[in-house]
């Protein structure tokens, strides 16, 4: 229990930091590729769903690290991070588990994956709020 004299320790490591902004970095770059100049028009439809399974695959893992990174209480940057993470998955494996990536072809496919695009570039942001403590503190 926090009373108003004590301060919440509401943070994550430097070495847990570092991972989530390169993780998440990562398959902000893949989806940026996918869609800049058009690039998934080009590719056929079984690689286009298999870099979107990697991103959400990736994302699902981070999903699963971040349960014991966090030191206190879940800061509200923590879980804004989570949910745009959550979403960006939920519309990339909308988007995959259905058939032939659900009959979108063009714009519409294009704005769906800029769409899970965005949502990691909003949790990029969301990481960058977060507070960190040196690993020395963490121990």
């Amino acid at each position: 229990m926090t009373t108003n004299n004590m301060k919440q320790d509401i943070s994550i490591s430097m070495d847990n930091f570092d991972y989530l902004d390169g993780v998440i970095n990562q398959v902000y770059s893949l989806t940026t590729f996918i869609v800049a100049n058009d690039n998934y028009k080009t590719m056929p439809r079984t690689t286009l769903a298999s870099l979107l399974w990697t991103v959400s695959d990736r994302i699902g893992g981070v999903l699963t690290d971040c349960v014991d990174m966090y030191f206190g209480e879940l800061s509200g940057e923590q879980l804004k991070f989570e949910q745009l993470l959550i979403q960006a998955k939920s519309v990339l494996d909308a988007l995959r588990n259905s058939e032939d990536l659900g009959g979108l072809t063009g714009e519409h496919l294009s704005n769906v994956i800029w769409l899970a695009d965005g949502l990691l570039e909003d949790a990029i942001k969301e990481l960058g709020k977060m507070l960190t403590r040196s690993d020395e503190q963490a121990a």
